[in-house]
């Protein structure tokens, strides 16, 4: 019987991260309820945070179904968790964009001197999600080897 361990629970862990995270972040006066937002600013921030859900969520049924081909299953988990924080990635390069409202006093943590924006986040997390399934994927392709 072919078993998902470490890759399967850093696909699930980003996905819940995915899921959980733009509600932490957005849901709060410094966005979906600033007053200075236009309505559709708060349009597409909650258009946002409801894809990442979605997705997540799309994403954990792929890993945890028991239906259909375990590596078509763990790249479809894989291309739904990551959308959401390669679509993070790509706003960067967008002109007059900014990681924090001016009006806000929220800064970015640092951890070990690095200033962590949505980027850097997404990036790491996008790693993580890369990372489960390239080592699934190695495993799932040497049990079938060994299998034959």
């Amino acid at each position: 019987m072919k078993k998902w361990m470490w890759g399967k629970w850093l696909i699930a862990l980003v996905a819940l991260s995915t899921i959980v995270l733009p509600f932490v972040a957005d849901y709060s006066e410094t966005h979906i309820f600033n007053p200075n937002w236009s309505g559709h600013a708060k349009f597409h921030n909650a258009q946002a945070m409801t894809m990442g859900a979605v997705a997540g969520l799309m994403a954990l049924w792929a890993i945890w179904i028991k239906k259909g081909d375990l590596l078509t299953r763990l790249l479809f988990a894989t291309l739904l968790t990551s959308i959401y924080w390669l679509g993070q990635i790509g706003a960067a390069f967008f002109p007059g964009i900014a990681y924090f409202d001016p009006n806000s006093t929220e800064k970015a943590p640092v951890i070990f001197g690095v200033e962590i924006i949505q980027p850097y986040l997404a990036a790491f997390f996008v790693l993580l999600v890369g990372g489960g399934y390239l080592f699934e994927r190695a495993k799932l392709k040497n049990q079938t080897s060994i299998e034959e």
